[in-house]
């Protein structure tokens, strides 16, 4: 249904019927808009009656249908029926209003949103209804822009701009990409203020002057910067997505400045751009991890860069971590034809998937298989389905790719083995030099190193990769428990540097960071908080209300010093009444009352003592609450139980909670 209703529609719902030739938005037009008189061969000129009113604002009504509601194809051929009698009427001069003008204008914009639903209820398989919808949009623009040309000191029609956009939406639709760039211009100019006006917002049915709009959309430019790309012309689409990037930001609209900004690294990417492109991409993925576009696009990237671990880390959060999943981006043609990545980066992804995906699942099948006893399959069966299995696939990867993969082997695997349990086809020769070593068989490995040995020997140069899955984390962690000094641990350390920021929100890395934390010295954890704080301040904040990260804040509130946890401390002290009542944030803001200075802990009293009623209220809240009486001053305590009992009904509230009894014995 168009942003504005129709005068029609509003004189129905008031009860008028043929007095409605009295109702205008903007005054009475008949001493303009009377009706020339009707040919001999065409009925006499007339008032619309109640009943065609009733029906076209039915019609109206029903162009409000969710496309998803069953027999819906059939609601929006019914109103395309019924809008194009009403049309019919309403431009051969048997009808006649005093907005008629606005009324066929309407009528032709109606007609034309309810042919491109229809088209894209049936999957894009009737164009000619694309084609019939954009000669609408052609009729309906054209009808406004001569009533103003005709009449210059009117205002705009607000609708004016909004028909540009979405016949440019339809023109996309034919692949029509020049025509629909020209549409977006003309849009994102008639909403741009000139001579020196101010932006003003558009209210109810008023129209706009030109030029008096409110400024440059964001979402048109967004939309131009798609058709832009489809034309080749990169550095353009990228300026309008990054303008829209900035609009959005300076909204406070976190997921669209995300998205605008993930666009503008594909327009990177297509422009040949590649490093501003990663250096977009990384910065969604900082601020906004839900955005599978720029995971997906880093995955490619570094997996044609040799940066094969990365590669499959990015694509594993895209896959596990968020809730859309990625398999959309392992249909090609969606990817190029409806989400138009640029050629390059489709190429780039689709041999990591051919190569990369498919290989690290045949690897944890030999891995479930690797962990079946000797006497129950035999290593020989084992290694015989491995080698066919796995050594092929690698034999297929570049030495830079593959290199970082052998490590997952099953640990029997070994050169000095491989001869002796079966013979290494020709092809393969060249990747014995690839898999891990050792001295002597398997049985004489194990039968001679100790533990420590066996576990350094799977984890060390393979660190990042291993934490990145269950198993692998659990190696790690053994690692860490196994080391016998602060320089062994340290060298297991310094293999996440540069990944801390993806580890701690990772299932199964975040326990490797934990570790860390608790068997390092302070000081070696200090590349945890840089990495954790590079984003920025409000970094502390996303990760404490991170069902991951929030366990790796801990963890550094109770090992690291107070002068290194400062960052962390004043991030949650500029969140502390929000975090408070998180289901993951309250628990590092309890750390932060146990373990931050008494400076630190006086000034979180003070927020909550000015938010007690919100806080209390809220079952995560009472936790904290509760911690902040154990541990503050007893000046402190004095006057939250104060602040608590004089709070109408708030100490009721609380002891219905789970920490209720333990709040009400301080009170």
């Amino acid at each position: 249904m168009p942003r504005r209703s129709l005068a029609l529609a509003i004189a129905l719902a008031s009860g008028l019927g043929p007095g409605f030739a009295q109702v205008t938005r903007r005054g009475l037009l008949a001493s303009f808009l009377a009706p020339a008189p009707a040919a001999a061969a065409v009925p006499a000129a007339r008032p619309a009656t109640k009943d065609e009113l009733l029906e076209i604002a039915g019609a109206f009504a029903q162009l409000a249908t969710t496309p998803n509601t069953p027999g819906a194809d059939a609601v929006f051929a019914e109103v395309e029926e019924t809008l194009g009698k009403a049309i019919v009427k309403w431009e051969s001069g048997t009808i006649t209003a005093p907005a008629l003008i606005e009324e066929k204008a309407r009528l032709r914009l109606g007609r034309a949103r309810a042919r491109v639903v229809f088209n894209d209820l049936l999957s894009g398989t009737r164009p000619d209804k694309v084609e019939g919808a954009i000669e609408d949009y052609d009729a309906g623009i054209a009808i406004m822009e001569d009533d103003l040309k005709q009449h210059p000191d009117r205002l705009m029609y607000s609708e004016y701009p909004d028909a540009l956009v979405k016949r440019g939406l339809a023109k996309e639709g034919l692949r029509n990409w020049r025509g629909a760039v020209e549409d977006y211009s003309q849009a994102i100019e008639a909403l741009k203020p000139k001579d020196g006006r101010r932006d003003k917002a558009l209210r109810g049915d008023a129209r706009m002057q030109e030029g008096d709009g409110l400024g440059a959309n964001p979402l048109i430019l967004n939309f131009r910067g798609n058709a832009l790309a489809q034309l080749g012309r990169f550095d353009e689409a990228v300026e309008d997505y990054v303008e829209a990037t900035q609009i959005f930001d300076a909204d406070g609209e976190v997921r669209q400045a995300s998205l605008s900004r993930a666009n503008a690294g594909l327009a990177l990417f297509g422009a040949g751009r590649d490093i501003e492109a990663i250096r977009f991409m990384e910065q969604v993925v900082r601020n906004d991890p839900g955005v599978t576009d720029a995971h997906v696009a880093l995955a490619a990237w570094y997996w044609s860069n040799a940066r094969p671990a990365e590669a499959e880390s990015q694509w594993q959060f895209a896959c596990d971590q968020i809730s859309t999943g990625c398999q959309a981006y392992k249909d090609m043609k969606w990817l190029k034809e409806v989400r138009r990545w640029p050629p390059s980066l489709v190429s780039s992804l689709q041999d990591f998937l051919a190569k990369v995906s498919s290989h690290y699942h045949q690897l944890r099948l030999a891995e479930k298989a690797a962990e079946l006893k000797p006497e129950e399959e035999g290593q020989h069966t084992i290694f015989a389905a491995w080698t066919e299995a796995q050594i092929g696939t690698l034999a297929s990867l570049e030495p830079h790719h593959a290199m970082s993969q052998v490590h997952f082997a099953p640990a029997f695997l070994r050169p000095t083995a491989m001869g002796k349990i079966m013979p290494l086809p020709a092809q393969y020769s060249s990747w014995a030099a690839y898999l891990p070593r050792t001295s002597g068989t398997p049985d004489e490995k194990e039968a001679n190193a100790s533990l420590s040995d066996f576990v350094g020997s799977q984890v060390t140069g393979h660190v990042w990769q291993l934490s990145l899955r269950q198993r692998g984390s659990r190696a790690v962690q053994d690692a860490i428990d196994l080391c016998s000094s602060d320089q062994e641990r340290e060298a297991i350390a310094g293999e996440l540097a540069g990944h801390i920021w993806e580890a701690v929100r990772c299932p199964h890395a975040n326990f490797v960071v934990q570790r860390l934390i608790t068997a390092l010295r302070p000081a070696a954890c200090q590349f945890i908080i840089d990495e954790i704080m590079r984003p920025g301040s409000k970094s502390v904040g996303y990760l404490a209300r991170h069902k991951y990260g929030c366990r790796t804040l801990q963890r550094l509130l109770e090992k690291c010093s107070q002068q290194q946890t400062l960052p962390i401390v004043e991030g949650l002290l500029s969140e502390v009444v929000p975090l408070s009542r998180h289901p993951y944030g309250n628990y590092v803001v309890q750390q932060l009352f146990e373990h931050a200075s008494s400076q630190h802990r006086s000034s979180a009293v003070q927020k909550l003592l000015r938010n007690v009623a919100l806080v209390g209220a809220d079952c995560n809240g009472g936790a904290v609450l509760l911690k902040a009486m154990t541990n503050a001053s007893p000046e402190e305590k004095a006057q939250l139980a104060h602040a608590l009992a004089t709070e109408p009904g708030l100490i009721l509230s609380i002891a219905r909670g789970r920490y209720g009894h333990a709040v009400a014995r301080f009170d």
